[in-house]
């Protein structure tokens, strides 16, 4: 029997979870449903449902989330196949921070309507800069969908869906057993089991003052194996870290579980057959939950390590954790207002008690008491995985072969309520001892130096965005060392670095120096706080004779131009300053200096790397 396919592209979790919420609200309605990546679902099955709902996020630059990005390939080929009339919605979740601001849900949508498919409401941009994040596009988008979706079924579907359904927890896709005498579970096999490259940690330096209020790392990690994997500059290094000790036991004592108990799971008879269909109409294996793999040939994992190592405990809950636990409360006050932040009408609220204020699952059960008695099955359905966190690596692999080095800034801060958080792997390596072995994955990225060694290249990294560089000069400097043509690289490496005070966060200091020093780098330094007046990279960029060197290497020496860090206004102001200067120095109007840089972006000679 046909079903409506919910596809997700999710690089952090977020679109797969909309994408799962709203396929149980498909399931709820009585309408035949299934959800998967949009990779694990072929372009030629699209031709065996009913409709096709995608919910895609965009990372990078206007980038592909990992689990799209074969789909993507596929969809943008001449060849591809054609979905006449076949019905189909997009809701994209953004980020209006950054420049392409939900580019592949756009695409996405607007390439389908290219290929014969039938929109059946116009494509939904969440923001998450909105006061309740993407929650205020969705519920209206929603709205719109579920008249249109149930239009386009067959009668006899179409007849038994339910408007406004009762609100009902759907079975669970696991059973959880509790076993004695299992062998347990090596730990690496249910942490992320994509990470491939086991690395030791060598050296873990504080890079910034003591008395500065940034703590930035320079952490170094050596290959164990004796041919290590090749990565590039530009490439990212992804990192799964632990939950802490604190927060485990604080878990186990508020749910009363036993952390030495060896558990296995598996999947329910319901949700096989829900494989099944998934993998008659694809024609091909849907993967194996992660917590199932991990209980594969009669292993168990320990409930401590369930909790250590895989379930995201000191992530922030969404909607649907609130919606689950609200079934448990004793206390009928508790219960109403679970129940609120677990529906679409409680957005703004949820996001103002939950997600604006980065509450933990711990924190939110500790504050609604009479939540007891939540099955761990229920819970493993509901919390979701650890998920890798990506670095650029700030090391050159052609300058040592068996290393390679992240510059990583420890996440500290206060809530809007003065709560203060710290980020889960930045905690977590900061902490490392010397000598731990872990697994990473290598990631190529779209960062990249120009093909060719002679292609003058300009640098733009604020704080830790200056991570990348690190690796652009150093592969470039050895390249020139071992060509002996270092004499031309002064003038064709150019590197804008800016922090705030020139001795406590002055970050590789000695090395750029010493690169100056020996004509192989020009280096302009911007430190917005030595000074009674603010002085940022784009007011370097804006003094005449730097100005005047940028748009003569942009405008007549092919240069590339790379800006790394904060995506929040850093990125755009930086282009704008560049803009101001073509019509300074070249004479260009506002519009043509702008089309000037859209086309260099274009060819690729522009490229960012920027993040929230």
């Amino acid at each position: 029997m046909p079903f409506v396919p919910f596809l997700y592209g999710s690089q952090t979790g977020c679109a797969k979870e909309v994408a799962e919420r709203l396929c149980r609200q498909a399931i709820m309605k009585n309408i035949p449903a299934e959800c998967c990546a949009l990779d694990d679902f072929p372009l030629s099955s699209y031709t065996d449902v009913w409709a096709v709902i995608i919910v895609c996020a965009t990372t990078g630059q206007g980038d592909t989330p990992d689990n799209m990005s074969k789909t993507w390939t596929k969809v943008l080929r001449k060849d591809c196949i054609k979905f006449d009339g076949i019905p189909f919605a997009v809701f994209g979740l953004g980020d209006s921070c950054y420049e392409k601001f939900n580019w592949v849900a756009k695409m996405m949508h607007n390439r389908l309507v290219q290929l014969g498919a039938k929109p059946l409401v116009h494509r939904g941009l969440g923001d998450e800069q909105e006061a309740s994040g993407y929650e205020k596009d969705l519920s209206p988008w929603l709205a719109q969908l579920w008249p249109e979706l149930s239009a386009v079924l067959p009668d006899d579907v179409r007849q038994g869906v339910i408007a406004s359904p009762p609100q009902q927890l759907l079975d669970t896709q696991f059973e959880v057993v509790t076993v004695d005498g299992a062998t347990p579970q090596p730990k690496e096999h249910i942490v992320c089991p994509e990470l491939k490259h086991q690395v030791s940690v060598l050296s873990n330096e504080r890079i910034t003052s003591e008395d500065h209020f940034q703590d930035v790392r320079h952490i170094t990690f050596q290959f164990v194996a004796d041919e290590p994997p090749v990565y590039n500059p530009g490439d990212v290094v992804a990192i799964a870290p632990s939950n802490n000790k604190p927060v485990v036991d604080g878990m186990l004592s508020r749910l009363g579980w036993s952390g030495d108990q060896l558990v296995s799971m598996r999947y329910t008879e319901k949700a096989l057959s829900h494989h099944k269909r998934l993998n008659n109409v694809t024609k091909q294996e849907t993967p194996l939950h992660p917590v199932v793999t991990a209980s594969a040939d009669g292993r168990a994992v320990t409930v401590r390590d369930l909790l250590t190592y895989y379930l995201d405990i000191e992530g922030t809950p969404r909607q649907y954790f609130f919606e689950v636990i609200a079934c448990f409360a004793k206390d009928a006050e508790e219960q109403e207002r679970l129940a609120e932040f677990g529906s679409p009408e409680g957005a703004a609220e949820l996001h103002k008690y939950c997600i604006r204020e980065k509450r933990s699952y711990l924190e939110v059960l500790q504050d609604f008491p009479s939540v007891k008695g939540i099955p761990m099955d229920r819970l493993i359905d509901t919390i979701p995985c650890i998920r890798p966190r990506e670095f650029s690596i700030s090391s050159a692999q052609i300058a040592n072969k068996t290393q390679l080095t992240i510059t990583m800034a420890v996440v500290d801060f206060k809530t809007p309520y003065g709560r203060q958080r710290t980020g889960l792997c930045t905690t977590w390596l900061k902490d490392l001892p010397l000598q731990t072995q872990f697994k990473v994955l290598l990631k190529t990225t779209g960062f990249k130096l120009p093909a060719s060694p002679e292609t003058p290249i300009i640098m733009i990294g604020p704080g830790t965005g200056v991570a990348p560089f690190r690796a652009f000069v150093q592969h470039r400097i050895a390249e020139a060392e071992a060509a002996k043509s270092g004499d031309t690289l002064k003038d064709n490496q150019v590197l804008f670095f800016g922090c705030r005070y020139s001795s406590k966060d002055f970050m590789y200091q000695s090395e750029w120096e010493d690169y100056c020093a020996r004509n192989l780098l020009t280096l302009y330094t911007a430190f917005s706080r030595d000074q009674n007046y603010k002085v940022y990279v784009t007011t370097k960029l804006r003094e005449a004779a730097i100005g005047k060197q940028v748009v003569e290497l942009l405008t007549d020496k092919g240069a590339h131009l790379y800006i790394a860090g904060n995506a929040k206004n850093m990125p755009s102001d930086v282009q704008e300053t560049i803009c101001d200067m073509l019509q300074s120095h070249r004479l260009m109007t506002a519009d043509a200096a702008t089309a000037f840089l859209t086309s260099l972006k274009r060819k690729g000679r522009v490229q960012l790397d920027t993040w929230a």
